[in-house]
């Protein structure tokens, strides 16, 4: 019966180490990818090396969305449209969470590097720029939206 309990123990104990090792291994990348346009915020946390040189960074980098193109005669009727490929414009808000530092930037290429000060919390926003993408696009609608994630980052404790 003792023997019983003890195999019965160390299995379960066995178990739980595993349930927990594996646990960890799961990556906490929910925020460091767009959902769609939906406004995302990240919080990263930057760490002082003077050893290494170079600034504390995050690197965003996107996809291109397709959006219809339509064309119009000379009257001004749409005569159809045609799928292209493009950026997004998204804004793009940096904040430190001590108040020291705020930048404010607009993001329409391929990529984007953030420069970060050491040691330091920051809250960064990334959100859809609904009218910059009406103006820059005239109106055409996106069949299927850009999305962004985290490419990189240089000096940076965690993000998430």
């Amino acid at each position: 019966m003792t023997a019983t309990k003890r195999i019965f123990t160390a299995s379960i104990s066995c178990i739980l180490i595993l349930v927990t090792f594996f646990s960890l291994m799961i990556p906490a990348s929910a925020a460091t990818k767009s959902r769609g346009i939906a406004t995302q915020t990240i919080t990263v946390v930057t760490k002082a090396n003077w050893l290494i040189p170079g600034s504390e960074s995050i690197t965003l980098s996107q996809t291109k969305g397709t959006y219809m193109k339509k064309k119009y005669n000379w009257y001004g009727v749409c005569t159809g449209a045609d799928p292209k490929k493009a950026y997004g414009e998204w804004d793009i808000v940096v904040r430190a969470t001590d108040g020291s530092h705020t930048e404010h930037k607009n993001w329409d290429d391929s990529s984007i590097k953030i420069n970060l000060k050491p040691n330091k919390t920051y809250k960064i926003t990334v959100s859809w720029d609904e009218v910059g993408n009406n103006l820059k696009y005239k109106f055409n609608s996106f069949s299927s939206y850009p999305t962004w994630k985290v490419k990189s980052t240089y000096k940076v404790r965690s993000c998430y």
